[in-house]
């Protein structure tokens, strides 16, 4: 017999070993896990429960009802199909990143968290070892191979077929399992099992790869874990909203299955039998459930009509709606839209019955053009197709008859929240993302911004004591370092003492600009004892101890002299409260004291030049400074830019000053030369030292933020507590002008947590940016996407992390600062009813109109506010592109420009490095910084696939064509390994040296026969 047959049959006797070794240890481990349950299950039948509060064991996570911080999974985490397992990984009782999870992790978990007998805590995780790969840990994400805890027909997820990432879960599903429950309150057995009934029937119906028809083990499964929901959570609907849809264990929450030493095997395995008896997968839908089919004929016309709109060069306006980007090459998108839609995902819902009623299918249709707005900026393209379809799609919704059952929500006007759907909540700290369709904002007069952190949670007492508890996790400032401090002159070195008293005198003799006020009658009123949490330092600190130390040659260097008067301008600005008159006075000799122990080259100089300007670099802060290149600037406010600048200097990382480092990034207070009281709050953007000046000349351009009564807005305007709103102001400022580094958040980041150190101490000042303001058209923009506010190099990092809140505490809200009595440059003014929001001026309007609280001319030191320009009115969005696409059209006319525009034309070395337009080949120019767009041409193949398979068929054959001439060739020089006998063989015949081609095998036959043909 053939040896293979030896060897075939071989091999399976040792398969058929192996198949009775491992049967034979399978059937041990059941046996004793059942028999081991058995145990449990008497003792559940005979031992007191678990009394309520109580039901989690004192050294286990969720004692009490206090359970670790909940923390969504980042792009980067490894997240199953199984709504447990997610859940204490994003309460970190598993590994947060899901990554690397041993079986005992899981087993302790999964038993301490649900309160489940060890013995069922073991059985639902030994389907995982068929994963284990010999590692002895999985990824949650392994978890997704069909049918080992993945199954069809899920409660939270549709089938693998249709929505591969498993470990996300689907809202419209989730929901549609929770409106199951017969009185909205519970959701009984037999809702669950008739649920269940509903998605098999769905999923047997739509899915071609539909595994449970043959399979009971996979349906008791999945009944299996609508036996354990109702077990755990009682089956109370809003405990597994949260569960489902955020995989989040609610507040205070505490398993239901009180049993003393967990919920058994049996237990689970008599109620799981209970929901799979009783599944009917051809019962009667009950009223309300069934999704008819008009209602999908019609849905299926509105989508239509939505792909039919054309734009310009008749382009498909509605292409970049049909997919979701690209998770590799647009992972920004995921982080900053918590839940992403498509069209082609609504069209596959739809015909898979995943939606409950038509609202559902709206609400997804509205989400994602509200998410579209929200990624992009307002006068993208994106946001103006995005704009025209969601119109497109409210008339078109209500001309169907079929669809008036449940009508959608009226259109948003664009000073109103666009509320998202019920289906689809939002994860904590996202609640707050703006959804509204013209991007927030409002501008001039008009009524404040209205979004959905109205409805959340205020601020009270409880959130006061989670700020409290969470700031006193974190380290507190420990002062200033080692470097950076006073460098004393050949002459000041020899007798320091002496420079140390000249520059007491003479901030002892400053007087206040425009009074014969001492400005350090201020430093007297601070209690050299007294000690404020807020400080860096303990021990006794004032004016009168550094003299007395002086007087006293107490100082053994000039860093520790330095060092004395920092923290008694750090206690002074401590000790008085920010906006008063000699909380400003301190300010004052704080810049005053760096200039006269800078070692700049021109510090003498600008003390002199400066002193009016309350010895700020800058002749002009926040509300009255122009740009330098504006037509109406002059000398006394030429200070800001629209960009930074990069002429004429070197740009370096790092400058030390009085013991502090500044890199790009951090956020500081600058001296305000126009009201010191109330210093410019600003972020770094670049550090440089001028050319031709000496390197202790150092500078530092920074984008400035404005103060509410820096502001023109309405009197209704309301505004967060120590808010400030970005500009486009950027300014270069002597480093000698920052008084201290403070922090800035974000508003969707400031609601989640405090900034941790270095980029913030508890000690230090913190402002809070919802919006940006635009000064020359007075109007408010709902900021999208901080990424694009902060410097280039630190966008791809995690910018300011967060150490997190128990739950989102929202900031409090305060009237405007000019119903308060607060001079600014800003002022108070009314909306002329002509007047629209508009963020990019296009034609002439109405100008404000001053009303009380505000300066009507002159600011506190003389300087006329910058005037407004006029308030221009949005053109209407047509559909139609304009003739004229040059900036000058864009700006909204030459008149907009002013009486002497300076208009630059970009050199061609410049343009060749800005991208255009793949349909058009236009240049495509922004006003700031550029963020990415989604852009669908980058990712469609240029040509059809039956055009490339015909290219691969010709280039095969063309392949195989040289191939064969190859083998002949070598046939040909095989005949002969001589190659110069073979060339002569070649020759031979007439001599004419011509090529003789080898004689067929037919040649050679009718030679050896002698015949001939």
């Amino acid at each position: 017999m053939p040896a293979n047959f030896f060897t075939t049959l071989a091999g399976l006797a040792t398969r058929f070993y192996l198949f009775l070794v491992k049967s034979v240890i399978f059937i041990g481990f059941v046996i004793q896990l059942h028999t081991r349950d058995l145990l449990y299950v008497v003792l559940a039948l005979i031992w007191p429960s678990r009394p309520k509060g109580k039901v989690i064991a004192k050294d286990r996570a969720g004692w009490g009802g206090n359970w670790p911080h909940y923390i969504p999974p980042a792009s980067s985490d490894s997240r199953s199909p199984c709504p447990g397992l997610n859940t204490l990984a994003n309460h970190g009782i598993l590994p947060r990143d899901g990554k690397a999870v041993t079986y005992q992790q899981l087993i302790d978990g999964i038993q301490h968290a649900y309160n489940l007998s060890p013995t069922l805590a073991e059985q639902l995780t030994a389907s995982a070892r068929l994963l284990d790969q010999g590692r002895g840990h999985i990824d949650l994400h392994d978890l997704n191979a069909l049918n080992v805890i993945q199954h069809d027909a899920s409660f939270s997820r549709p089938d693998i077929a249709f929505y591969s990432d498993q470990g996300v879960p689907h809202a419209n599903l989730v929901q549609h399992f929770l409106d199951a429950s017969t009185d909205g309150k519970k959701l009984t057995l037999a809702d669950m099992a008739y649920f269940s009934g509903l998605r098999r029937a769905e999923c047997k119906a739509s899915n071609g790869q539909y595994s449970l028809t043959y399979s009971f083990v996979h349906k008791f499964f999945g009944s299996g874990n609508a036996a354990l929901m109702y077990a755990i959570f009682g089956g109370i609907v809003e405990d597994l909203r949260i569960f489902l849809s955020e995989e989040r264990i609610p507040d205070g929450w505490e398993p239901k299955n009180r049993h003393h030493f967990g919920f058994p095997i049996l237990f689970a395995q008599i109620d799981s039998l209970n929901v799979e008896f009783n599944i009917n997968e051809k019962q009667a839908l009950r009223t309300g459930d069934a999704f008819l089919d008009q209602s999908k004929d019609a849905i299926g016309r509105v989508l239509q009509a939505l792909l039919n709109v054309k734009g310009p060069r008749n382009r498909s306006i509605a292409d970049p709606f049909l997919q979701l980007p690209d998770k590799d090459h647009w992972a920004d998108y995921y982080r900053i839209i918590p839940h992403p839609r498509c069209l082609d995902g609504i069209k596959e819902n739809v015909e898979n019955s995943l939606y409950k009623t038509p609202s559902n299918a709206y609400d997804d249709f509205v989400l994602v053009f509200a998410n579209a707005l929200h990624f992009n900026e307002d006068d993208s393209v994106i946001a103006k197709d995005a704009r025209t379809l969601k119109a497109l799609l409210e008339t078109t919704w209500a001309s169907e008859p079929s669809l008036d059952l449940n009508p959608p929500r009226p259109t948003t006007p664009p000073n109103a929240k666009l509320t998202l759907p019920v289906t689809t909540p939002l994860p904590q700290g996202m609640e707050d993302l703006d959804m509204s369709p013209l991007g927030g904002g409002t501008g001039g007069g008009g009524p404040a911004q209205e979004t959905n952190w109205e409805s959340m949670k205020p601020r009270d007492k409880q959130g006061d004591e989670i700020v409290r508890k969470t700031e006193s996790m974190l380290p507190r400032w420990k002062g200033p370092g080692s470097e950076g401090w006073m460098v004393l002159q050949d002459m000041d070195a020899k007798d320091p003492f002496t420079k140390y008293s000249e520059v007491l005198r003479k901030l002892k003799t400053q007087k206040d600009k425009g009074s014969e006020t001492l400005l350090s009658e201020a430093l007297t009123r601070i209690a050299e004892a007294a000690h404020l949490p807020e400080l860096s330092f303990n021990g006794p600190m004032s004016f009168t101890h550094i003299e007395n130390r002086v007087a006293s040659r107490d100082y053994n260097s000039s860093r520790e002299f330095d060092l004395d008067l920092c923290r008694l301008f750090e206690k002074g600005r401590r000790w008085f409260e920010e906006g008063s008159k000699d909380y400003g006075r301190i300010l004052v000799l704080q810049r005053m004291y760096h200039g006269l122990t800078s070692t700049s080259s021109n510090a003498g100089k600008a003390l002199t030049r400066t002193a009016i300007h309350n010895f700020s670099s800058v002749p002009a802060g926040p509300g009255y400074a122009k740009p330098l290149h504006s037509a109406t600037s002059t000398s006394e406010d030429a200070v800001t830019t629209y960009r930074i600048q990069n002429k004429d200097r070197t740009f370096i990382d790092e400058i030390t000053f009085k013991g502090m480092s500044f890199r790009s990034g951090d956020y500081v207070h600058l001296m305000n030369p126009n009201d010191p009281a109330r210093p410019i709050v600003a972020q770094i953007f670049k550090l440089y030292v001028p050319d031709n000046a000496p390197p202790t000349d150092r500078y530092v351009t920074v984008c400035w933020y404005f103060r509410p009564e820096q502001t023109y807005h309405s009197p209704q305007r309301s505004f967060w507590e120590h808010e400030v709103f970005k500009t486009g102001h950027f300014a270069d400022h002597a480093i000698e002008d920052v008084i201290e580094k403070v922090g800035c958040q974000f508003m969707t980041r400031h609601i989640r947590g405090r900034p941790k150190p270095p980029m913030w101490y508890p000690n230090w000042p913190l402002y809070v940016c919802d919006s940006r303001y635009n000064d020359r058209d007075r109007v408010f923009v709902r900021i999208k996407n901080w990424n694009s506010c902060i410097p280039d190099e630190l966008r791809k990092a995690d910018f300011m992390p967060i150490q997190p809140y128990e739950r989102t505490v929202m900031p409090r809200r305060v009237d405007s600062p000019f119903l308060k009595g607060v001079k600014g440059p800003g002022a108070l003014v009314e909306e002329d009813e002509g007047r629209r929001k508009s963020k990019r001026a296009a034609a002439a309007a109405t100008a404000t109109r001053p009303l009380a609280g505000g300066l009507d001319a002159a600011g506190p030191d003389g300087h006329t506010p910058m005037p407004a320009l006029p308030i221009l009115p949005l053109v209407p969005l047509d559909g139609k592109l304009q003739t004229d696409r040059s900036l000058t059209v864009a700006a909204g006319g030459r008149s907009a420009l002013g009486a002497d525009p300076v208009i630059e034309e970009l050199p061609e070395e410049t343009i060749r490095h800005f991208d255009r337009d793949p349909r058009t080949n236009e240049l495509l120019w922004f006003s700031g910084p550029p963020i990415q767009r989604i852009n669908p041409d980058a990712f469609r193949p240029q040509y059809s696939l039956e055009y490339l398979a015909f290219l691969a068929k010709k280039r095969a054959a063309a392949e195989k064509e040289r191939a064969d001439e190859e083998m002949e060739m070598d046939q040909v020089e095989e005949d002969d390994g001589d190659a110069e006998a073979r060339r002569k063989k070649l020759k031979s015949g007439a001599g004419e040296g011509k090529f003789v081609p080898r004689p067929t095998l037919r040649d050679a036959l009718l030679a050896g026969l002698g015949g001939s043909d």
